[in-house]
């Protein structure tokens, strides 16, 4: 998948939300972040990967695991939800956005 991704980019992060950044790093080492670009990859490969966002936190798997009394949602290595943060989701739809935006 990092053939068809960005590395996170904590300025564009802070950008969009501080708040959600600081969630989002509280959870995953920011260096871990991969950003998907499901284009190229559907462009390259003629299918759309399976995945729940575009935000790779994990070398794979689909698992739910719980880190300080928050549960955290894997699909096929990417951030699906971290219970309590809604706001999270609209972030990771933003920051794709941007970062894709002058690909």
């Amino acid at each position: 998948m990092n053939d068809h991704s960005l590395s996170f980019d904590l300025e564009l992060a802070n950008s969009i939300s501080p708040e959600s950044t600081k969630i989002l790093c509280s959870f995953f080492n920011k260096d871990d972040i991969r950003i998907i670009d499901v284009d190229q990859f559907k462009k390259e490969r003629g299918y759309e990967p399976c995945i729940s966002s575009t935000f790779m936190v994990s070398l794979g798997g689909s698992y739910d695991y719980e880190v300080d009394g928050r549960e955290i949602v894997i699909h096929n290595g990417t951030l699906a939800r971290i219970q309590g943060y809604p706001q999270i989701r609209d972030f990771m739809n933003e920051y794709t956005h941007r970062a894709f935006k002058n690909k």
